[in-house]
């Protein structure tokens, strides 16, 4: 491996300083490749709300949704949603809420509840 300093004796500067640049954008569009695709790629299916799920954190009981949509292509998914609630559930099961998730990887969603139970 050549070290850095040789490479940049190597290479003209405006070279050397445009390869990190690419380097870095390309690692940036790794990184974030996902939610800067978000808008353009999402697909919406119907969800439900099939039950909640608690969890006590420093003595507050917090609330998470256990959500189950359909894919596209009829993949049946059930998750917990990152979104909670403190002290009791927002809504009651069965709440239908629209799941907004990339078809070529329905991990990565996003989910638009009712305005009001």
């Amino acid at each position: 491996m050549i070290p850095f300093i040789l490479l940049s004796e190597l290479l003209p500067r405006n070279l050397a300083v445009a390869l990190v640049v690419v380097v870095l954008a390309t690692a940036i569009w790794w990184k974030f490749r996902h939610d800067l695709l978000f808008p353009f790629s999402k697909k919406m299916a119907e969800g439900t709300i099939v039950n909640w799920m608690s969890a006590r954190m420093k003595g507050q009981e917090f609330f998470y949704p256990m959500i189950e949509f359909t894919t596209a292509s009829g993949e049946r998914k059930v998750f917990r949603a990152e979104e909670r609630s403190e002290g009791r559930p927002l809504f009651p099961a069965g709440t239908r809420v629209e799941v907004w998730y990339l078809p070529s990887n329905p991990e990565i969603r996003k989910i638009k509840y009712p305005r009001s139970a």
